[in-house]
């Protein structure tokens, strides 16, 4: 018998299912390898409310104990990057910026295997299976690799990318170069002299409605606004923003930042705390302002507060790859990636190893991993 005989891998059709499981994903997601605030009930419920996702393939794997051990939540795709063959790939609801699955630390290895058995079966519904958007860097890139390691027959074709990442330095202030500094700090000095300039963060006790209504006025009031991609364009977006800053307010997972001039706020920042980690999620700022850098100021204070805390060691940028602002504020990386496989079946194998080349030679590629956070634009 192997490691993963004794796991059982369920299946479920009705991405409604998920809500039933919410507590035991509450769990898995505090043991899990990798945080994912994502793929977190509190996240992905009220996401999935508003996503018209591709019909569900959920797979669950419970250990033999009966727990929830492993959560892998696949849309099914009647066709994959032109290939005329079925594909489950990770969920991509509109607010997903992080795809890793969520798999306990206890016996990973047999949770990804037990997986990997059942993709590879008759009982999986496609010969392609995607990870896509997943991280490429930690442990479950390590534990990825080593199961496809024992299976040499699988086919996987990968593409990676790289988004920044700000992990605080211990005696230093930003990390920032002393050049790039002295620049913001005469930026913050020019915009002082408009009148009153205040830092502020939200704090338990503090009215959250009233800080999610301001970051949402704030939003509206420029591109966004203009385009219809704001919160405040749909009622259903903004039931979602409130939805998941309750929630995490709640779990005290919640970081709200707001850069204010007289009393009126001019930027503000939405993070979302998992772990020993953190997530930037949403930033908006006052385009009127711009000349100011109001959100690059902003986000330099969110660095400076990160080097004061202990418990939070990394937060993650959530951003396109090329983004040039914070990839030149945040100078470390991390490692996105796409992983296409191919289980079973001689087609699916071949169109895996070799497809991607011939569509290659045909026109350049259109790099799906690399889309981040279109909220990057922090000015």
């Amino acid at each position: 018998m192997t490691p993963s005989e004794s796991f059982d891998v369920a299946v479920s059709t009705d991405w409604a299912s998920i809500g039933s499981i919410a507590g035991e994903l509450d769990a898995l997601a505090r043991t899990a390898i990798e945080p994912n605030v994502f793929y977190e009930p509190w996240m992905l419920v009220p996401a999935l409310a508003r996503t018209r996702a591709a019909p569900a393939t959920i797979v669950s794997v419970r250990n033999p104990r009966g727990e929830l051990c492993g959560f892998f939540p696949f849309e099914t795709l009647s066709s994959r990057h032109g290939m005329p063959l079925r594909c489950i790939r990770l969920l991509n609801h509109d607010y997903c910026f992080l795809r890793t699955p969520l798999i306990a630390r206890e016996r990973a290895a047999a949770t990804l295997s037990a997986l990997f058995d059942w993709a590879q079966s008759s009982r999986s519904p496609a010969p392609l299976m995607e990870f896509n958007g997943v991280a490429a860097d930690g442990p479950f890139a390590d534990l990825l690799a080593g199961e496809l390691a024992r299976r040499p027959r699988w086919a996987c074709h990968t593409q990676r990318h790289e988004r920044a990442l700000f992990r605080p330095q211990a005696g230093a202030e930003t990390g920032v170069s002393h050049k790039h500094l002295k620049e913001l700090r005469r930026v913050e000095r020019r915009l002082a002299d408009l009148g009153e300039l205040k830092y502020s963060v939200f704090e338990d006790g503090d009215d959250l409605d009233a800080w999610s209504e301001r970051f949402l006025a704030l939003e509206a009031s420029g591109w966004k606004g203009a385009e219809g991609t704001a919160f405040q364009s749909s009622a259903e977006d903004r039931a979602f923003f409130f939805a998941i800053t309750r929630a995490a307010a709640a779990q005290r997972r919640l970081q709200l930042l707001s850069l204010d001039l007289n009393g009126a706020p001019i930027a503000m920042k939405c993070n979302f705390i998992a772990g020993e980690g953190s997530f930037a999620f949403k930033i908006a700022h006052d385009e009127s302002y711009g000349r100011y850098s109001p959100g690059v100021l902003l986000e330099l204070f969110n660095m400076q507060r990160l080097q004061q805390q202990t418990a939070v060691t990394w937060m993650d940028s959530c951003a396109a790859a090329k983004h040039f602002m914070i990839n030149r504020l945040w100078t470390d990386r991390r490692a996105i990636a796409n992983h296409l496989l191919a289980g079973r079946g001689l087609i699916a194998r071949a169109a895996v190893r070799y497809g991607p080349r011939l569509r290659a030679l045909r026109r350049p590629a259109a790099n799906e991993v690399t889309q981040g956070n279109a909220d990057a634009d922090h000015s």
